[in-house]
């Protein structure tokens, strides 16, 4: 009888050799193709994961979306819609710019056209974000798209796609959850009345004037926004796990009434409102300590 030969699964360039391992580099465009290609099946084989081997061979269809939730099934991923149709949306812009580049190379297009090409992929990148304000995994999708193709034309005019996309204020948050956007639309230090600070200058005034009304904030956000209030008796209490990141919009407290905020189990680090509000900081989960029941925090999960 023939001996199976264990062999490790690569993905991204790390060598896979158990379930848990794999949930940990679940990469959608690799495992994909790993299905695709059968390796993912003989893997199980040899690995003797008869279950998810036999569940495996039970997968139907063809389309990205339904084999992606069937693969997140079996292997019990534990993502939400959310993730997983933002994942998906990624995916679609990778395959699209694939058949693009095939097909430029297929016609040896002129310099001129593909400049063409690029900016009304660009143009069409902005229509969706439009099309689709109200909703987060796919704007996430837009955003990780402009950041991954489009940056260069975006630094050329990123004061005229913010003023474009200003009535997707969903959008705005998404891009103030990548570090590379956030420079356009923070400003940190004062270079002097060049057209670059006072365009950031002035994006910044418009997000912060977003915030400032509470009550607008939450229904413009709707259920992307998640909040946290109560007291904590001295202590700090774990709202969100460091496994993903959060993106900080408002802390409530005054100089009477204290609240604090942390990086998830980061002992010594304690951030006060006046560090946290305006900044829209970026933590690895959330810790929250406070002496009073109203003081709120608002956040979003990246």
């Amino acid at each position: 009888m023939t001996k199976m030969i264990k062999f490790n699964l690569i993905i991204n360039n790390m060598p896979v050799r158990t379930i848990e391992e794999l949930r940990q580099h679940f990469f959608f465009e690799e495992v994909l193709n790993l299905y695709r290609n059968g390796l993912l099946h003989k893997w199980l084989s040899v690995r003797g994961y008869k279950k998810e081997h036999d569940e495996l061979a039970l997968v139907s269809g063809d389309r990205d979306e339904d084999l992606i939730n069937q693969l997140i099934r079996i292997f019990d991923m534990g993502l939400n819609e959310q993730e997983i149709e933002e994942e998906i949306y990624i995916l679609k812009y990778k395959k699209e710019r694939l058949i693009q580049l095939e097909e430029l190379d297929k016609l040896q297009f002129t310099a001129d056209s593909v400049i063409d090409d690029y900016h009304n992929g660009y143009q069409n990148l902005i229509q969706s974000i439009l099309n689709d304000k109200e909703h987060m995994p796919r704007l996430k999708a837009h955003i990780n798209e402009l950041c991954t193709n489009y940056m260069e034309l975006f630094k050329l005019n990123f004061p005229i796609f913010f003023t474009t996309v200003y009535e997707a204020p969903l959008a705005i948050f998404a891009m103030l959850m990548r570090e590379e956007l956030r420079p356009y639309l923070i400003h940190k230090i004062d270079i002097g009345n060049t057209p670059e600070f006072l365009y950031t200058k002035s994006i910044y005034n418009r997000i912060t004037a977003l915030v400032f009304n509470k009550d607008t904030l939450k229904q413009t956000l709707g259920e992307e926004l998640k909040s946290f209030k109560g007291v904590t008796d001295g202590y700090w209490k774990d709202i969100e796990s460091k496994e993903k990141r959060y993106l900080i919009i408002h802390l409530e407290a005054t100089n009477v009434n204290k609240s604090f905020i942390r990086n998830a189990a980061v002992v010594g680090e304690e951030l006060s409102n006046k560090e946290v509000n305006e900044q829209f900081l970026l933590l690895d989960g959330i810790d929250y300590k406070s002496n009073y029941s109203n003081n709120e925090l608002l956040y979003m999960e990246v």
